[in-house]
């Protein structure tokens, strides 16, 4: 499952940078932007679900890092639905748009949505970093790597969109990367441990 969540994401991903990038790439932006972000807003709700996901098989044994992740997705679905979203109920445009149709006023959440998806972008690379960490070694460092080329794709869409697609590619590597391979000996001993960590829970709460 999360194989096919890691290359749903990934290939959405890198359709949706794209799509914006054919509209960011001009002063002001094309008029098809805002829907272009919208595109976004499917694999981004796709990546909160591999977050959660991925906490029930931890990369490298990861506590911390998977719980970062779903807190940083949430952050860039948040977002982009504030900015590309609520602003269909406001009866203004998103900033970019106001200035291309030259209107005096744009909608607040704009702003405020590129913040909080920002910080989403910031959290993201922190828990990358996290499970690059965690898991080890060369191969640590380049999911690391692949996780900030993949997310910089927001910055390249107002380069170019061959630029921002090739970026969004490695999101997707990211993710099947951090897809740990499972092997019957660790399912079973897994299971030990989680006999053993329920058989101590019981025990604790029958003394008390």
């Amino acid at each position: 499952m999360l194989s096919v969540l890691a290359v749903a994401v990934g290939a959405l991903w890198v359709v949706g940078v794209t799509l914006v990038a054919t509209q960011a790439g001009s002063d002001p932006v094309g008029a098809g932007y805002d829907a272009a972000n919208r595109a976004l807003t499917l694999p981004l709700l796709l990546l909160v679900g591999y977050a959660v996901l991925l906490r029930t098989s931890p990369p490298g044994a990861s506590r911390k890092g998977p719980v970062v992740l779903v807190v940083g997705s949430v952050l860039l679905l948040a977002g982009n639905v504030l900015e590309f979203w609520m602003v269909l109920l406001s009866g203004l445009h998103t900033e970019k748009s106001a200035a291309r149709l030259g209107e005096p006023e744009a909608f607040w959440g704009s702003f405020a949505g590129w913040m909080v998806f920002v910080l989403g972008m910031l959290v993201t690379v922190a828990a990358a970093a996290m499970l690059g960490r965690a898991i080890g070694g060369l191969r640590g460092w380049i999911l690391v790597v692949l996780a900030i080329v993949g997310l910089s794709a927001t910055g390249l869409w107002a380069v170019s969109p061959l630029l921002a697609g090739a970026a969004g590619l490695a999101l997707a590597g990211w993710l099947i990367g951090l897809v740990q391979p499972r092997h019957p000996r660790a399912e079973i001993e897994l299971d030990t441990r989680r006999r053993a960590t329920a058989r101590g829970s019981r025990g604790t709460r029958s003394e008390a």
